[in-house]
């Protein structure tokens, strides 16, 4: 029996239950007896040949299964209402930022607010899924231990206070110690996965070239990721139209990125001029 009920989907289950109910317990059977037929003139009605006894519980099932799925369906009124409060969202990040990029926001994505959305932002970015941030914070954090001498410069001797940060005893939300921090870690990100990133904010509005990795042919002009930091406690998916303006590299990479990385700035230089 459970043999069958593995192989059957529930429709199967609920019948082959239903014959089995049947034999074994008749008295509980939910088929009455027919009653006796009265002898009437003419010619009798033809036997069906396929009788399927029915089975009240699952039709019931189905019936309420139905009725839920109708319940949980959105109403037309609610989707646009969710749609014109994610509009109004997007309205007030891009408020945010600064007037000579706003023109060129094709598009904010929000991500799950739980203390991690930044790293679920970079996630989504990169074409993986939001649910890899916890795969981000641990390509971050091991990216920082392989080249301590370059991120030692960069952090002001602050490593492993950045590396706590990324390293987490639990999943799901994370407090205020472990969100993602600019500008120190932005230079992790464009090393780690060889991009632009370019970060918006009210207060720090920066571009993060790679710090020891030479733009190639394949990823130039394909390799930039934006992020907003917005409403002082969270960040967002940002898409940019092509060519846009770009916020200003910091002195820090310019300081500490090796001189085959230079050429990051010089192939952008124009776009960072406005």
């Amino acid at each position: 029996m459970k043999a069958y009920m593995k192989k059957h989907d529930i429709i199967s289950q609920r019948i082959f239950k239903a014959k089995v109910r049947e034999v074994v317990f008749p008295h509980t059977t939910s088929i009455l007896a027919p009653p006796e037929k009265v002898r009437t003139k003419g010619a009798g009605k033809k036997k069906k040949e396929f009788d399927t006894p029915r089975d009240p519980s699952y039709w019931e099932y189905v019936d309420a299964s139905q009725e839920s799925a109708k319940a949980r369906q959105p109403s037309q009124s609610s989707q646009c209402s969710a749609r014109q409060q994610s509009q109004s969202s997007q309205h007030s990040f891009k408020t945010q930022f600064p007037t000579y990029i706003r023109l060129y926001i094709e598009d904010i994505v929000d991500v799950v607010a739980d203390g991690n959305c930044g790293f679920h932002a970079i996630a989504a970015l990169l074409g993986w899924t939001e649910e890899s941030w916890a795969l981000v914070r641990s390509q971050l954090d091991k990216e920082i231990g392989l080249h301590k001498d370059v991120y030692s410069n960069v952090f002001d001797d602050n490593v492993e206070s950045v590396r706590n940060s990324l390293k987490i005893s639990k999943l799901g939300a994370q407090g205020k110690d472990k969100w993602m921090s600019l500008p120190d870690l932005g230079y992790v990100i464009a090393t780690l996965y060889n991009v632009i990133l370019v970060s918006l904010s009210r207060n720090l509005n920066m571009t993060f070239f790679p710090l020891n990795k030479s733009p190639s042919k394949e990823t130039f002009g394909q390799s930039l990721l934006a992020i907003g930091f917005v409403n002082e406690n969270h960040w967002v998916q940002i898409k940019l139209k092509s060519d846009c303006p770009l916020p200003p590299t910091s002195q820090k990479w310019k300081d500490f990125c090796s001189d085959t990385t230079k050429s990051w700035e010089v192939a952008y230089a124009a776009r960072m001029k406005h």
